[in-house]
């Protein structure tokens, strides 16, 4: 649903009222997160790899939050998709009932290596806030744009 409202809704009410120009080319459209949202920004790429195929996932939610842990055997199981994938997390990210952060993003890399997808993982010492994500934001930008 949140690909559904973003590729649909969002930005086609961004170039109708912002004069914006989007590109409509998925390899030029990059969606981002952190946490719940770094699992919405892969979701909203997988299900619609025609909308967009970059995706930034900080400290990204891949755990038994809204089915977050079943990613990695999808990835390894269904045919690879056009997706170019940056994830970052870090020894000291959450750790909850619902699952451990860092080990779910390691669990992803895992799964997007076995599969062959073009990813990067940054893995670090931090915890589950945008400090380590964002001292590499430009890095990670210039990796999924080229």
């Amino acid at each position: 649903r949140y690909g559904n409202f973003l590729f649909q809704e969002l930005l086609p009410l961004a170039e109708a009222t912002c004069g914006a120009t989007i590109s409509s080319d998925p390899t030029n459209r990059m969606v981002c997160g952190i946490s719940s949202g770094g699992i919405a920004a892969f979701s909203a790429a997988w299900f619609q790899p025609d909308q967009c195929q970059r995706v930034l996932s900080h400290c990204g939610s891949f755990t038994d939050i809204w089915g977050g842990h079943n990613y990695p055997s999808l990835i390894r199981k269904t045919p690879r998709k056009p997706l170019k994938v940056f994830l970052q997390s870090g020894t000291n990210d959450a750790n909850t009932p619902f699952g451990n952060w860092a080990l779910a993003n390691q669990t992803m890399a895992s799964a997007l290596e076995y599969a062959g997808y073009d990813y990067c993982f940054e893995f670090g010492v931090g915890g589950h806030s945008l400090n380590h994500g964002g001292s590499l934001f430009a890095t990670s930008l210039r990796w999924l744009n080229n």
